[in-house]
């Protein structure tokens, strides 16, 4: 019940759009491809696991936004899930 709550209110994030770094990051995926950008660092910081997620998604979705925030909302609804069980 409390996971059927939190995807409603939640739900608007399917009508987003990409915002200011995604464009940056799917731009250097399409004419570039993943190699180098999956292992480069941002801020200091490796993001391996996430880059590669973004790149999988990217494979799966391209330029539609819908599927990205699917998996975030799926993603999210299950930690809620597990937080609270």
């Amino acid at each position: 019940m409390l996971v059927l709550g939190f995807a409603a209110a939640t739900s608007p994030t399917l009508e987003t759009f990409f915002l200011r770094d995604d464009f940056g990051d799917l731009f250097e995926l399409a004419n570039f491809g993943p190699r180098e950008w999956v292992v480069a660092p941002a801020a200091g910081h490796m993001y391996l696991v996430r880059n590669s997620i973004y790149y999988l998604n990217f494979l799966a979705f391209r330029m539609n936004s819908l599927g990205y925030f699917a998996g975030v909302l799926v993603t999210h609804s299950i930690t809620v899930l597990l937080l609270f069980g």
